[in-house]
């Protein structure tokens, strides 16, 4: 694993069982959500509780699956999230949602 990524990784937080609690911040963001190992409705608690820019991590595998993939849809149909993919590895891509907008 490269330093990059070491870095990158060391940076992620649970938003469940770190309550959501404010990391370190840096540039008035939290570092990178990751709910991807958490239950269901752990999209939901973190959407509602980042800024707009932050990042949300809710799948990590070959294809988008999980417990909250339909969770970022609604929330990207809604206009709430922008959802993208990073690839980590050959056919392993993280899925963030990326926050832009509050729920009214």
């Amino acid at each position: 694993m490269g330093e990059e990524a070491k870095t990158a990784s060391a940076r992620r937080i649970s938003a469940v069982s770190d309550g959501l609690a404010r990391p370190k911040e840096k540039a008035g963001l939290r570092d990178i959500i990751d709910v991807s190992g958490e239950r269901g409705g752990a999209f939901d608690d973190a959407l509602l509780n980042c800024a707009v820019g932050e990042r949300i991590i809710y799948h990590i595998g070959e294809h988008c699956a999980g417990a909250h993939r339909v969770a970022a849809r609604k929330a990207y149909e809604k206009g709430l999230v922008t959802l993208s993919l990073k690839k980590r590895a050959k056919n392993r891509f993280e899925y963030i949602a990326i926050k832009i907008a509050e729920a009214v």
